[in-house]
């Protein structure tokens, strides 16, 4: 692959700015050490695996001294059991609070760069397009997201609407994301991935913490939050905040800022040592602009619509959960969400009400089992135009599940096998079976290897069985494609064949490779095109029914690698590898490669000094192949002095190496793509 001159400039610079921090480390070598770096392993306090114990069960090993920092760091998504990164049979990566800091990221989709094997490309100043492993895309929907296990993957099309969801950074515990299937634990539609965005407990954000700043293109934000404990030992907090983003960069001036107000709070009590209530919520109120490419019925038959977006939305969520024993524990959990996204094209409401109960105990020597049901309700009511609509305009889609996994040790401290499966009803996807096993195998404390196979699942939505989109063929042509939702539409189904292995061959050095190999069937594609079916005031209509017309298989591994060069310099770097081969049935329109093939992340973090961080940031991005996106180069930098104690100001740059850059071009939907900007901002957060 050849990269032209500028590309080359660029990773000369970058080499050079490492080549020049090497030496001024070596050559500080009699000075004073600084501060190590912020163990990106999880606290002390929390369940770490290290001195294993012949005699200890697999639950058991994560809550021992920390051996191993690397592999040790906690993380519960992948069996909805507390585990550790280095025990997991999956491929999984966290983004911590000192990796969000760092990178100076300020939304939710731009800390997601950090994640091996997602691909997240931004199509307007708010609008993404995040997936696991392929098939991206604005309406990419086989990934599961949740924030606080509040599923925001949502039934309209089965993707997430990215700019209403936002959360204090700061108060971000871990953001957990998993690449490949994971329907066992979490039900249909984690067929990729899942990402869990996992926020602090309240008594973990204690007193205050103000932060403000602005640039060029973080115009300004502001954020406020209290922390505190009653008397009767309620913890908890609450906080406001808000942005304001500038546009992105196009030629013909599209306005798409972005701005957005929220407010929330997270309370947190335990009256005994066993038993632990949760309760939270937010409100948030979103403005976006965009530009739409808008079919309409009367000449020239297609019309170009400034628009702004308006998201209000708000959640409650409330858990308990009690521990029994050692081996036995339950967890209760049920919340409320609702959303409007309205745009010029279609206003959409949508209210989900979801309970959830999970049981964990040991039935038997060797044996840790886990089990739940699930019941989701989602009402949506749509006012929609010529362009897009839904008939019927509001309707109930329901989920019910039940799921059982065992986890079994086949040679202590060393092999370990993992048996599951869910039963799951759904309304447009009616019954399915989605079983996984896991194979663990544990060399030494320093070593892991896992395989996987995993059936999953991605059922149908409204948008596949009930959406109406009339596309316009040309300006000043009366002939519009209509692209019609089927009631017939079956789930899409994967067989998911896995392996990895991770190591940390020294307490300096780690490193993980996961492949894959996954099929799929009965994708969602576009049927052959009908006779034109003439209708009022005379347009003439396409008749393009959506089916499943396509199968694909996609193969690809990603790679890291962290290494502690000193205690004041860490460097970290990954690779990911994809590759699709998809077929589409004969006058189909189908396809998967939406995804680029090669991926390069790098970050460099440095301590100067005791209170003066410097990280520096690359990515490189294949082209997209459909739809047509160059490759790019960009580069991102932090500097951040903690000035006092409860004083900390940081400068970021995002964005250095072009002015402005695209990223993706969506095809369906007519929104126009803008590119993203160079950018810089300010910040000072106080703390008290």
């Amino acid at each position: 692959m050849t990269i032209r001159s500028p590309y080359i400039k660029t990773l000369a610079a970058t080499l050079a700015i490492v080549v020049i921090q090497t030496a001024v480390i070596v050559g500080a070598q009699d000075a004073p050490a600084a501060a190590p770096l912020e163990s990106t392993a999880a606290p002390s306090s929390s369940p770490t695996a290290s001195g294993l114990n012949p005699d200890m069960k697999l639950d058991d090993l994560v809550k021992q001294d920390v051996l191993v920092p690397a592999l040790s760091t906690v993380v519960n998504s992948v069996d909805r059991q507390e585990s550790t990164v280095g025990r997991s049979p999956a491929a999984i990566f966290v983004i911590t609070p000192e990796m969000i800091k760092r990178s100076g990221v300020r939304s939710i989709p731009e800390a997601l760069r950090m994640a091996p094997g997602l691909d997240v490309a931004r199509i307007d100043a708010h609008t993404w397009a995040i997936s696991s492993r392929g098939f991206n895309g604005r309406y990419a929907n086989k990934l599961l997201v949740q924030i606080d296990r509040r599923i925001v993957y949502n039934a309209t099309f089965g993707g997430v609407y990215w700019d209403l969801q936002d959360v204090v950074l700061a108060d971000v515990e871990r953001i957990e994301v998993i690449r490949g299937p994971g329907t066992t634990a979490w039900g249909s539609n984690a067929v990729n991935g899942v990402i869990n965005i996992i926020t602090k407990k309240s008594s973990e954000t204690q007193g205050a913490l103000v932060q403000s700043g602005g640039g060029n293109q973080e115009r300004d934000f502001n954020t406020v939050r209290y922390g505190a404990t009653t008397p009767g030992g309620v913890s908890w907090r609450a906080w406001g905040q808000q942005f304001d983003r500038n546009s992105g960069w196009s030629d013909t001036g599209v306005g798409d800022s972005w701005r957005q107000q929220q407010g929330g709070f997270r309370a947190d009590y335990s009256p005994t040592k066993e038993d632990t209530l949760t309760l939270q919520g937010n409100i948030s109120n979103m403005y976006g602009g965009e530009r739409v490419d808008a079919a309409i019925p009367t000449f020239p038959y297609q019309a170009v619509v400034n628009d702004v977006v308006h998201g209000p939305a708000g959640n409650v969520l409330f858990r308990y959960g009690r521990v029994t024993d050692a081996e036995t524990s339950w967890q209760f959990q049920t919340y409320f969400d609702r959303y409007q996204y309205n745009t010029v094209t279609l206003a959409e409401t949508r209210n989900t009400y979801d309970i959830d109960l999970q049981y964990q105990f040991s039935p038997a020597e060797r044996h840790q089992f886990i089990s739940g049901v699930n019941y989701r309700h989602s009402q949506d009511f749509t006012t929609g135009s010529f362009f897009t609509s839904f008939a019927p305009p509001a309707y109930l889609t329901q989920w019910a599940s039940v799921f059982a996994q065992d986890t079994m040790t086949v040679v202590e401290d060393r092999w370990y096998f993992t048996l599951g499966t869910r039963l799951e009803q759904n309304t447009f996807g009616h019954f399915q079976v989605e079983p996984t096993a896991r194979l663990l195998f544990l060399p030494d404390k320093r070593q892991s290897a896992w395989m996987a196979v995993s059936r999953a699942v991605r059922n149908p939505t409204r948008a596949d069985a009930q959406a109406i989109l009339n596309q316009s063929t040309g300006f000043g042509s009366p002939f519009f494609a209509s692209i019609n939702g089927n009631l017939q539409v079956a789930p899409e189904n994967l067989m998911a064949y896995e392996i990895g292995y991770r190591a940390a061959p020294t307490d300096q050095f780690s490193w993980d490779i996961a492949g894959y190999i996954n099929d799929y069937r009965k994708v969602v594609g576009l049927g052959p095109v009908g006779a034109p079916v003439l209708v009022p005031p005379g347009v003439f209509l396409l008749p393009t029914p959506i089916t499943n017309n396509t199968s694909a298989i996609s193969y690809g591994f990603e790679t890291t690698a962290t290494y502690q060069l000193t205690e004041a310099w860490r460097v970290f770097g990954s690779y990911s590898l994809f590759e699709v081969q998809s077929k589409t049935s004969p006058g189909g329109n189908g396809g998967a490669n939406t995804s680029p093939n090669n991926q390069v992340y790098v970050r460099s973090s440095w301590d100067l000094k005791r209170n003066v961080q410097f990280d520096l940031i690359g990515r490189y991005v294949d082209q997209l192949a459909n739809p047509g996106v160059p490759k790019y180069i960009e580069m991102d930098t932090r500097i951040g002095w903690q000035a006092t104690k409860h004083v900390e100001f940081s400068l970021v740059g995002q964005n250095l190496v072009n002015n402005h850059h695209l990223e993706y071009i969506e095809s369906f939907g007519g929104l126009v793509s803008t590119e993203v900007r160079r950018g810089y901002y300010g910040m000072v957060s106080i703390t008290y």
